[in-house]
């Protein structure tokens, strides 16, 4: 009777083992299927295309200026002011 438990046992370590083995086969596979196909990712080329990243560049260095610009005004009176005292 302990015989017999005990193979049990072994058989049913033996069976999850290959359980664990071609689940993680299965696992690594996927990932290799979805690595590959997000390495070429999207072509954009028509989206980026109808874009003049000039101008772009432009228009965002402006608005960047028009926010700094009060603030450098700002720190150089209060230099300048401070100077004055």
């Amino acid at each position: 009777m302990f015989l017999k438990t005990e193979e049990k046992q072994f058989r049913a370590q033996k069976q999850a083992g290959v359980g664990v083995i071609k689940k993680t086969a299965v696992g690594l596979a996927i990932a290799a299927a979805s690595s590959a196909t997000q390495a070429a990712g999207p072509d954009l080329t028509t989206i980026t295309g109808a874009v003049d990243f000039s101008t772009t560049t432009a228009a965002i260095l402006a608005v960047s200026a028009l926010l700094m610009v009060p603030l450098v005004v700002k720190k150089a009176v209060k230099l300048v002011m401070g100077a004055i005292k």
